[in-house]
C-alpha cells in the first residue's frame, strides 16, 4: 500500500502538489536558517529582558539609598537645630541685643530658588487655566 501512495503522489500533476501543501494548517517544514533566526531572537529577548529586570532592580536600590540618606541627613538637621536652639538660649546676651541677619552665597541663592519657584508657580497657573478655558 506504501508503494501505490508514492506511485499516485508521483503521477500527480505539479498544481496539485502544492495545493495539497498549502491546504495544511502549517507547514510540516521550517527553513533551517530561519529556525536559527528565531531561535537567536528568542534568545536576544530573553537576554535584554533579564538586563531590564536587573536594571528595574539597580534603580529601586538606589531609590532606597537616596531615601535612606534623605531620611539620615533630615534627623541630623533636626538635631543640629535643636543644638543650635539649646547653645543660643544657654547663652547670656546683653540688653537689646539683636543678631544682625547676616546673607551669605548659601541665602542668596536660596532666595534666587525661590524666586525661581514662584515664577514656576505662576507659568503652571497661567497654563493651567488656558487648558481650562479651551
Amino acid at each position: 500500500m506504501k508503494q501505490a501512495n508514492e506511485h499516485s503522489i508521483a503521477r500527480m500533476p505539479p498544481n496539485a502538489a502544492k495545493q495539497r501543501s498549502f491546504s495544511s494548517p502549517a507547514p510540516a517544514y521550517i527553513k533551517l536558517e530561519k529556525y536559527e533566526e528565531v531561535l537567536n531572537t528568542i534568545t536576544e529577548l530573553s537576554e535584554f529582558i533579564q538586563n531590564l529586570k536587573y536594571v528595574f532592580d539597580i534603580a529601586e536600590e538606589a531609590d532606597a539609598v537616596r531615601s535612606d540618606a534623605i531620611r539620615v541627613l533630615r534627623a541630623s538637621l533636626n538635631k543640629m537645630e535643636r543644638s543650635v536652639h539649646e547653645v543660643d538660649t544657654g547663652l547670656v546676651k546683653p540688653t537689646g541685643w539683636k543678631a544682625e541677619p547676616q546673607i551669605d552665597s548659601t541665602q542668596m541663592a536660596l532666595q534666587r530658588l525661590q524666586a525661581q519657584l514662584s515664577r514656576l508657580r505662576k507659568d503652571v497657573e497661567y497654563f493651567g487655566s488656558d487648558k481650562q478655558d479651551a
